[in-house]
């Protein structure tokens, strides 16, 4: 899908400013917060230099230290229910946390290692990591800065860039908290659940959002 793109899309000269434009007039608008924005263009920027970090509980603790502007980062404390709208599930509880992140990372490890048949695995871990829900806010973030990580480590060179977070949000939001609810069950073995609607759905999202890129690249190239 990156071979569509303009070779000087890919040297990162401009992919920062096009990443906090796409993300942030999509998901905020006006309401959008320079010292969020700020940080997740850090985390970008650590991500980009850092393209072969594996994916483990030290190193995404280190992903929240830099999205959240802290120096360290800790899993939440407390137990939460996640409303999404007017039902809602309930993530790891706060003493297995800890237990839960560490099944995890070990479970996809394989991800560090990239093969192509593994390549539905992605959205396992990431619906995995978001029922869990380790951290006390900014969950959402991480697990699209997560999501673009392992596609990119994939071959998909350019998904970092990718505006995730805003299609989740202005298409999906709906679609995407019903899986998480159907799939809490699962990980707390209330039920059972298939990956195959979720996989397909991110895999949809995926598409649209090369589709925004090539769009943003388009416009930038023109000006």
């Amino acid at each position: 899908m990156t071979s569509c793109l303009p070779p000087s899309f890919l040297d990162g000269t401009h992919l920062s400013l096009l990443f906090t434009l796409a993300h942030s007039e999509i998901l905020y608008g006006e309401a959008y917060h320079g010292f969020e924005e700020a940080n997740q263009t850090k985390l970008l920027s650590f991500l980009l230099e850092n393209k072969d970090i594996e994916i483990n509980v030290p190193n995404i603790k280190k992903m929240y230290a830099v999205l959240a502007g802290e120096k360290d980062a800790s899993f939440r404390h407390e137990n939460v229910h996640i409303l999404t709208g007017e039902k809602f599930y309930v993530p790891t509880s706060a003493d297995k946390i800890a237990e839960e992140m560490d099944r995890l990372c070990r479970d996809f490890a394989h991800l560090n290692h990239p093969n192509p048949e593994d390549f539905d695995d992605i959205f396992k871990f990431a619906l995995d990591f978001i029922c869990i829900h380790p951290f006390a806010n900014g969950n959402g973030r991480i697990f699209v800065f997560l999501v673009e990580l392992l596609m990119a480590k994939f071959g998909l060179e350019s998904a970092l860039y990718l505006p995730f977070d805003a299609l989740i949000i202005g298409l999906y939001k709906r679609k995407t908290t019903e899986e998480i609810r159907k799939a809490s069950g699962f990980f707390y073995g209330m039920k059972e659940y298939r990956y195959d609607s979720y996989i397909a759905y991110m895999k949809d999202l995926l598409m649209k959002s090369y589709e925004l890129l090539l769009i943003a690249a388009k416009q930038a190239i023109s000006k």
